[in-house]
């Protein structure tokens, strides 16, 4: 999640929380928790593009940052489930006549679990920093978050493919101004 986090509030059951330290207190931060959307722009779009994506420069000329972000829901080993995702952030003088590639991937998600039961699976990161494990030509991304868990109906750590595809545009104080997703 970009953006500022000062000027959030949400409610989870009755109870409002306000601002980062709250919001913090939620886990509702970066790479898990909540997905954001901001209003409809005229032009901006997120398509997919081989294994990769190509984001459609926003007409707002408040533009400065774009936040391209790849997820899924997985389940809390607690009960439950929560957002977690992957993310590329870019500048709006990044886009070559009005689009811009990613470096982001539409890799599948693994979890902790899983990397430890595929020893051979070799750690990295893609060109945005996040991390990833390889294993037989195939690349995953990593959940990083213990209290989370990939799991098939019969208690398997599995990989699983992204499902929440979002690009999100941020003027230059951190206020979503725009998002489009597929």
């Amino acid at each position: 999640m970009g953006g500022n986090l000062d000027k959030f509030t949400v409610t989870v059951d009755g109870v409002t929380y306000t601002g980062r330290d709250e919001l913090v207190e939620l886990n509702l931060t970066t790479g898990a928790g909540i997905y954001l959307q901001g209003p409809n722009d005229a032009t901006l779009a997120l398509a997919q593009e081989g294994n990769g994506f190509k984001v459609t420069a926003a007409t707002d000329s408040r533009a400065a940052t774009y936040t391209i972000s790849i997820g899924l829901y997985s389940s809390l080993k607690a009960g439950g489930t929560l957002m977690v995702y992957v993310s590329e952030t870019f500048s709006a003088s990044d886009f070559v006549d009005g689009s811009y590639t990613t470096k982001l991937q539409d890799y599948m998600f693994v979890d902790q679990e899983w990397v430890e039961e595929n020893a051979n699976a070799v750690r990295g990161t893609d060109g945005c920093g996040n991390v990833t494990y390889t294993l037989n030509g195939e690349t995953y991304y990593l959940i990083e978050n213990d209290t989370m868990e990939i799991v098939d109906s019969e208690g398997n750590h599995v990989p699983r493919a992204a499902t929440i595809f979002s690009v999100t545009v941020y003027d230059e104080n951190g206020n979503n101004i725009a998002s489009a997703s597929l």
